[in-house]
C-alpha cells in the first residue's frame, strides 16, 4: 500500500508552480495548487517498472 501523507518538498526542484509563485502572486509564502504536479513520492512499483 502507497504512503499518501508523505509529502516531498519539491520547492528547489525546477518545478514550473514553485518558479512562478512570486511572478504570479506577489509571494513564495503561498501553497501552490493550481497546477496538477503532485508533491508525493512516486510509487516504487512505477519508479521500478520503468528500470
Amino acid at each position: 500500500m502507497f504512503n499518501f501523507d508523505r509529502s516531498t518538498d519539491r520547492q528547489n526542484s525546477n518545478s514550473e508552480k514553485y518558479k512562478k509563485r512570486l511572478k504570479l502572486f506577489g509571494t513564495n509564502d503561498i501553497t501552490p495548487l493550481w497546477v496538477a504536479d503532485m508533491d508525493i513520492d512516486t510509487p516504487s512499483f512505477i519508479v521500478d517498472a520503468g528500470r
